[in-house]
């Protein structure tokens, strides 16, 4: 899924983090594109089996991979 008017890293951070809510889908990592400031919310990590995620330095040089490690509930509670 790509969340459209997110200008920043951080902003696809929060789309992840939101995105259970706002979307229904369960977001376990980003992709950032930094140059045309796409963001990329995906329900797979990179090490999920059946995951694709190539490593090329070429490419990923202008590609921001993050990954969620925990649940804040809306409590603010983890």
């Amino acid at each position: 899924m790509s969340p459209s008017n997110i200008k920043s890293a951080e902003g696809c951070i929060e789309e992840c983090a939101k995105s259970k809510d706002r979307y229904d889908q369960i977001c376990k990592s980003i992709l950032w594109y930094k140059e045309s400031k796409e963001c990329v919310l995906n329900d797979k990590t990179k090490n999920d089996t059946d995951a694709i995620f190539v490593e090329d330095p070429e490419v990923s040089k202008n590609i921001d991979y993050y990954e969620k490690f925990c649940e804040i509930k809306t409590d603010g509670k983890i």
